[in-house]
């Protein structure tokens, strides 16, 4: 094959490998889905319920043996710390009056990716990449014996140019 032959399949390999990791930084990238976001605001505010009872319990113990107490302060004054109240709120309201407090919010988001959507796009990538590895090394090796000169890439997969991955 002629050297200007090699060097532009070479290219175009390059250039699909650089399109494909953009595509695989937007897959990792995106947004969670709705649904997902909803369960993991759900398990915060149940993580939070159950640390302000726990809390309460102690306030209330202390109120009940008659020490200084304050079981619905919350400190922020002087202080440029944040202060979440979200344990104070869903103690006090519940965590499914603060889901359907929510919710009017939770369905503006935006569509995005399950988990499992993610996992199995960044899977199909992958073998993209590993795939299209192989075959600019295969050019690599070409050039090699041909005495074509070329350019390795700084980010290439060692495991790919010790051919250790398999397609």
């Amino acid at each position: 094959m002629s050297k200007a032959m090699l060097t532009k399949q070479q290219d175009s390999n390059r250039a699909k490998i650089a399109a494909t990791q953009r595509r695989r930084a937007e897959v990792e990238n995106a947004r969670q889905a709705p649904a997902e976001v909803s369960e993991v605001i759900r398990a915060t505010l149940v993580k939070q319920e159950a640390e302000r009872a726990r809390v309460l319990r102690y306030q209330l113990a202390a109120l009940g043996a008659g020490e200084y107490a304050e079981p619905f302060t919350v400190r922020a004054a002087g202080s440029t710390a944040r202060v979440d109240v979200g344990d104070v709120l869903v103690g006090l309201l519940g965590v499914d009056r603060m889901m359907e407090l929510l919710q009017p919010h939770l369905d503006t988001l935006p569509d995005g990716l399950t988990a499992e959507q993610r996992r199995q796009q960044l899977a199909e990538i992958d073998a993209e990449l590993l795939a299209l590895g192989h075959a600019e090394m295969d050019l690599i090796e070409q050039c090699e014996a041909e005495g074509v000169p070329f350019t390795w890439r700084a980010n290439m997969d060692p495991a790919i140019v010790l051919r250790l991955a398999r397609q």
